[in-house]
């Protein structure tokens, strides 16, 4: 956004705006999600912004690219909505079937798990990003990158994650617990909670 579109001042604006959309766009994933599950949801949302994001490429850099750029931000955080719901469900849904298995209620240590991979994601992958773009001779304090530091700009920002992404997409959609086998879950804790409730009445 500020080395290659020239848009460093308008990044506020910009992610402001994929905020509130992202956070807009919850309700329609909500019933996307009841309608074809959380996992294929998930996988839906992943498909599509990994085919929106090479669109970024074909914005010509300079004070035009803002209306074109925020535009593609809208579509991404469209597409990227059901983030915001169907991991942290599909979490529940792993309690779920632990607790089935072991008797035990872990969701606090899944939870944590989540977010320490989370962040450590985000670490790695940014500290692998920037050695790259440094490898490639991006000097963030040049007033003017050379044409292979653009490149590693376009590389460590799309062609990556697009090809990250679309294998994420692939075990997404290889995952085994989808709605049928979730309810079969639920459906023997109740009869477990109602047998311990009956065993338990003098």
């Amino acid at each position: 956004m500020d080395f290659h579109l020239k848009l460093g001042d308008k990044i506020s604006l910009i992610f402001i705006v994929n905020m509130l959309v992202m956070l807009l766009t919850v309700p329609l994933w909500l019933k996307i999600v009841y309608r074809i599950g959380k996992h294929r949801a998930l996988a839906a949302s992943g498909i599509f912004s990994m085919l929106l994001l090479p669109l970024v490429l074909l914005i010509e850099p300079g004070p035009d690219a803002l209306y074109p750029f925020l535009a593609w931000m809208v579509a991404l955080a469209v597409a990227g909505g059901a983030n915001a719901l169907a991991a942290g469900a599909i979490m529940g849904d792993i309690v779920d079937y632990d607790i089935l298995k072991t008797k035990a209620n872990r969701a606090g240590n899944y939870y944590a798990f989540m977010g320490l991979l989370t962040k450590a994601s985000a670490a790695i992958g940014g500290g692998l990003g920037f050695a790259l773009l440094g490898a490639m001779g991006f000097d963030a304090k040049a007033q003017q990158q050379t044409a292979m530091a653009i490149m590693g700009l376009k590389l460590t920002f799309v062609w990556i994650p697009v090809f990250l992404g679309f294998f994420a997409v692939a075990l997404i959609l290889m995952f085994p617990l989808d709605s049928r086998r979730h309810g079969i879950i639920r459906k023997r804790l109740e009869q477990r909670t109602a047998r311990n409730i009956s065993g338990a009445t003098p």
